[in-house]
């Protein structure tokens, strides 16, 4: 009889920290998919955990007009679909898709709103950044949160 192979469950080494917040390590890139599976058993146990890793983290990009900044969005986690608003509200799986090109703030926009889904449901937190942060950022070169 052959031996039946198994699944390697993935090695990830927790910490909790002060207040019980539960980080995560990860060995490798797609593990954040079995720390997903754990998250409504961390919520029914009413452990506290950061899952910073699905936000949405913008990069100012400068355009060919010297005032103006385009935005690109990404994760640190591949596969997820970013959702943007410019109007105020709250990006659900309607609104549009961010699709890997820099995008300008349109006429008359001041705000910009997105969050991450996966499979239409939301995973990340909703980041909102102002227009007017956009060109101190660009110019420390820093990525926002």
């Amino acid at each position: 009889m052959a031996s039946q192979k198994y699944p390697v469950r993935p090695q990830i080494n927790r910490t909790v920290c002060k207040d019980s917040l539960v980080v995560f390590h990860f060995q490798r890139g797609s593990d954040y998919m079995f720390a997903e599976g754990q998250f409504p058993r961390l919520d029914a146990a009413g452990i506290k955990y950061a899952r910073s890793a699905y936000n949405v983290i913008y990069t100012a990009v400068g355009t060919k007009y010297n005032r103006s900044f385009a935005l690109k969005l990404v994760t640190e986690i591949k596969g997820l679909d970013i959702l943007y608003t410019f109007d105020g509200t709250n990006p659900d799986p309607y609104y549009p898709k961010y699709t890997g090109e820099p995008i300008s703030f349109p006429l008359g926009a001041t705000q910009i709103t997105a969050n991450t889904f996966r499979n239409g449901k939301m995973v990340g937190q909703q980041v909102t950044i102002k227009k007017d942060d956009l060109p101190a950022r660009y110019n420390q070169g820093h990525h926002i949160y």
